[in-house]
């Protein structure tokens, strides 16, 4: 029997880090993250959408239970209906700033993320981008050797454009291009990142936790010693 390729790979085995493509739109491509909460729970984070969802969070099932669903932004929230009634007893977060916009999504309340601290083991850290206006969601896992980074909007690793021309267009004016790079329109349009602090602040950061794997919420990961050093010089570099 053939079996289907796995739909989810392991960042870390230990600190229960997984991520899986999900496709938006007429062939948008973006990542969902799945992070290891205090016991066995699982934070599920920019959670994917529409039919195609269901056998990615099916998959996820066999990987722990999800108990907190979170909208890294204002913008990565179509996942969120489906994912918060297929998970009914996890409570749904989102960045501060963006609450009540993901509310509107959302059929049950969604808390801001501070109320998500409490459940994070130690080595895990999520928070909303600093020196950056509209917030979007990062994640900071410390295993060994080094940090698990997460971003979403602000820097992405595009492998290709999609190929829908319409999709392609208005990717194209959000600032999205192929490679490991800053999203220009998002740090200086969508999200208004401050164009010193922010690169100046995610240098520093890199520099106090060393990358061991870069997880971009548009694109693949990231772990290995030439694309980490291209992930610190992009950081560095700011757009």
């Amino acid at each position: 029997m053939i079996r289907p390729m796995p739909r989810w790979t392991t960042v870390n085995a230990a600190a229960r880090v997984y991520r899986a493509d999900y496709t938006f739109g007429s062939g948008g491509l973006a990542t969902c993250t799945a992070i290891g909460l205090e016991g066995d729970g699982l934070a599920l984070i920019s959670p994917p959408a529409g039919k195609r969802a269901e056998p990615i969070l099916a998959e996820l099932d066999g990987l722990g239970r999800v108990e907190a669903v979170v909208a890294p932004n204002g913008n990565h929230r179509l996942g969120i209906p489906g994912a918060a009634e297929r998970y009914p007893e996890a409570g749904v977060f989102a960045p501060e700033g963006v609450v009540e916009r993901i509310q509107e999504r959302s059929p049950r309340p969604v808390q801001p993320l501070a109320a998500l601290q409490e459940r994070l083991p130690e080595p895990v850290a999520l928070f909303a981008a600093p020196h950056v206006v509209k917030p979007d969601l990062m994640a900071r896992v410390t295993v060994d050797g080094g940090a698990i980074w997460v971003l979403h909007d602000l820097l992405v690793n595009l492998s290709e454009m999609p190929s829908n021309p319409a999709l392609h267009a208005l990717l194209w004016v959000l600032g999205f291009r192929v490679g490991l790079r800053m999203n220009r329109m998002a740090c200086r349009v969508v999200y208004r990142a401050d164009r010193r602090a922010f690169p100046t602040w995610l240098s520093e950061a890199l520099a106090e936790h060393p990358p061991v794997a870069f997880v971009p919420g548009h694109g693949p990961v990231v772990d290995d010693d030439e694309g980490l050093a291209r992930f610190r010089e992009v950081a560095a570099a700011g757009w």
